[in-house]
């Protein structure tokens, strides 16, 4: 709970290098503390509680981490800020408190009941503001738990309820194409990789529509509610943690979520592909040549490369139903995204300059890194098939893995595309805000990224 003013006798002050108000000062050199990154102290006068955190000479994400470490000592606090950037600093620390709130334990039999609630000593003018920035976070947050639920219990179908009670409560128009509809409309590439399964196939298709949109955007989603690799089956270590693989439709719901309660100017689809790829009597099956739904053939190399078709017909559908000004998706796709970025950013592809650019600018700001990489027609090259159209891989040994899956995209593609390969950041573990679990990163970049393509982009 985020509170403007004063909620407890226990205060946070984040203490930088340099000086500080004369009473602070005054308690900084009582217990001669030092300002060095989450060093930790408190003190006492009277009633009152200092929790005093060092954060050294940085800005940004220390403040997260500072705020969440607060919270830990004591779960109700009021949050004095110092000289910086007044509204910098509520973001970054409303973020790290909503986002550290976020407990992984609904199916413990004892859960933990501590209640965090933030008081912010800031003028109420900023209250809009803290609400937008809330509401952000909580999106995230709302897309964290849903990718983190079990493959038992996350299925495509509770996908769909999940998305038809958030409809419902926004006041969403909603669309879903049950496997009957994908075979009517041609989506063979959802079906193909949903054969080995018992559970069903969805694509929904959600859109918020304000009064007067600026823009329309289309944001796609892979929903891989458990990703066990079909035919060419994973390693068991590689398997685990494979429920996350339907983080993109989290994010995607996230996102949607995040516009529609903050009333944006923006016209924005959300079509996200559900289905698990696990191993069956029907299972697809390599060298098997599909037709995805723009038309296009794909010769299948290896069905663990599944994500990338299921994208196949939901970006063609965006593409020939939807018809956006700029359309973005989300996918754990490629784990070569962590031989290259490691857990620290987002891989950024896109066939517009400007869009990359932008996802690197506001990606810094917003605390979630993306990284343009390149695009070149010469990555072409690896996804030619000598039987279809294109190949679901670029070679066996994993070469540009990341730009090639990219490359693929492309070809279901029309217009002004981003995708984000987030796949190295599923999840975090022991992280001093994301605790361990998952991230569903993307929600807070995409939402400032809106903000700013309202006027188009720049």
């Amino acid at each position: 709970m985020i509170k403007i003013g004063k909620v407890s006798n226990t205060f946070a002050y984040f203490v930088r290098k340099g000086k500080h108000p004369k009473n602070i000062e005054k308690m900084l050199k009582k217990i001669k503390f030092k300002a060095d990154e989450l060093n930790t102290d408190v003190f006492r006068a009277g009633n009152k509680k200092y929790i005093f955190i060092g954060i050294g000479s940085k800005k940004g994400d220390i403040l997260r981490k500072a705020i969440a470490k607060a919270l830990s000592i004591e779960g109700k606090i009021t949050y004095i800020p110092n000289d910086l950037d007044i509204e910098e600093q509520i973001r970054l620390v409303v973020e790290g408190a909503v986002l550290y709130s976020l407990k992984f334990d609904e199916f413990k039999a004892k859960r933990d009941k501590k209640r965090y609630v933030l008081g912010l000593m800031v003028d109420r003018k900023f209250k809009r503001f803290i609400n937008k920035v809330k509401v952000i976070a909580e999106s995230q947050n709302y897309a964290r738990r849903l990718a983190g639920l079990p493959p038992n219990i996350g299925t495509p179908e509770y996908m769909v309820k999940e998305a038809r009670e958030l409809a419902k409560k926004l006041g969403l128009s909603i669309k879903v194409f049950d496997k009957k509809a994908l075979k009517r409309k041609g989506m063979n590439a959802i079906l193909s990789v949903n054969a080995g399964s018992d559970k069903g196939a969805f694509i929904v298709h959600l859109t918020y529509k304000p009064e007067k949109p600026r823009i329309k955007v289309a944001i796609a989603g892979k929903g891989i509610t458990f990703d066990a690799g079909g035919l060419d089956v994973k390693p068991a270590r590689y398997m685990f943690n494979m429920h996350l693989d339907k983080t993109g439709a989290c994010v995607a719901l996230g996102v949607i979520r995040a516009v529609a309660l903050l009333k944006m100017p923006v016209e924005v689809h959300v079509v996200i592909g559900l289905t698990e790829n696990v191993i069956g009597s029907k299972a697809y099956k390599p060298n098997s040549i599909i037709k995805a739904y723009n038309g296009k053939t794909i010769e299948i190399l290896h069905t663990d490369a599944e994500g990338r078709l299921v994208l196949a017909d939901v970006l063609s559908y965006i593409s020939k139903d939807i018809k956006p000004n700029y359309t973005f998706d989300f996918a754990t796709l490629t784990g070569a995204m962590s031989i290259s970025l490691g857990k620290y950013a987002i891989g950024a592809f896109s066939n517009d300059k400007c869009l990359s650019e932008l996802a690197k600018k506001i990606g810094e700001k917003a605390g979630e890194k993306a990284w343009p990489f390149p695009m070149w027609e010469e990555y072409n090259e690896m996804l030619k098939s000598d039987f279809a159209d294109v190949k679901n891989i670029g070679s066996w040994n994993g070469d540009a893995g990341s730009i090639t899956a990219a490359k693929f995209l492309e070809h279901f593609v029309k217009g002004k595309w981003l995708h984000f390969d987030i796949a190295s950041m599923m999840i975090a573990e022991k992280h001093p805000y994301y605790r361990t679990g998952p991230i569903a990163p993307g929600v807070r970049l995409l939402v400032n990224m809106l903000e700013v393509l309202e006027n188009g982009c720049r």
